[in-house]
């Protein structure tokens, strides 16, 4: 793990490294009005094309996040709602179009744990409607299994390529408070830290020695990079 002073710079740095095509997940966006602003700006600056966005419906209202939409690198946009929703668009300053489709939280939380648990694919009631839950073709996987009377679809996991996510607090060892707030976007937040290839957390306050293990939303062990004030 890797403590940055919570700079622009830094934010940059934090993801370098990014390739085109690559997913992304906005968390810890307290309700949407909190999300980790520095991150994002480095996220809008950046020349890879062709990403996938995984946050809350209601971070598409924040400034921050529309200014990375606006840059043009994001090519899907995936959207976590508290009921069934229906694929809208989303423009670039080109005004070239993009795709928004929709999941409930409890389904992208869902397809988030099967990616910490390292899965490809995974069998859960529903049927697919989105892109980024459609599986790759796999010899010897069947697409629809049925047990006891109800069927199963093979969904893709998602296993973020990064997360960037605001915490409440940090300790010396990494370990992350999220933000309070709205419970559904609580667990999914921490659903996309434990997931990601590489977390990116953004803590305006200083590390303290140790978190009390109530306190303890995500372990350390997930998170890459802490943005702070201070390092511990």
């Amino acid at each position: 793990m890797r403590w940055l002073r919570h700079t622009d710079d830094a934010a940059a740095d934090a993801l370098e490294g990014l390739s085109d095509g690559s997913m992304v997940a906005i968390g810890g966006c307290c309700d949407g009005a909190v999300v980790p602003e520095r991150s994002l700006r480095a996220l809008a600056g950046i020349t890879a094309t062709r990403l996938r966005l995984l946050c809350p419906a209601v971070a598409l209202d924040v400034p921050a996040v529309q200014e990375v939409v606006l840059n043009g690198s994001i090519e899907l946009i995936t959207r976590a709602c508290h009921e069934p929703s229906a694929d809208t668009y989303c423009w670039t300053r080109t005004g070239k179009r993009v795709q928004s489709e929709w999941l409930t939280y409890e389904e992208m939380t869902e397809g988030l744990t099967a990616g910490t648990s390292d899965l490809h694919d995974f069998y859960s009631s529903g049927e697919l409607h989105t892109h980024i839950r459609r599986p790759l073709p796999a010899e010897g996987r069947r697409e629809r299994l049925m047990f006891g009377g109800e069927s199963f679809v093979r969904k893709a996991a998602l296993r973020p390529d990064v997360t960037l996510l605001r915490a409440a607090a940090t300790d010396s060892a990494g370990n992350l408070r999220l933000l309070p707030g709205d419970a559904d976007v609580f667990r999914l937040s921490a659903a996309m830290a434990t997931a990601a290839i590489r977390t990116v957390v953004e803590c305006e306050t200083p590390p303290v020695r140790r978190l009390a293990g109530h306190e303890v939303d995500v372990p350390g062990q997930h998170v890459a990079i802490v943005l702070t004030g201070s390092s511990p």
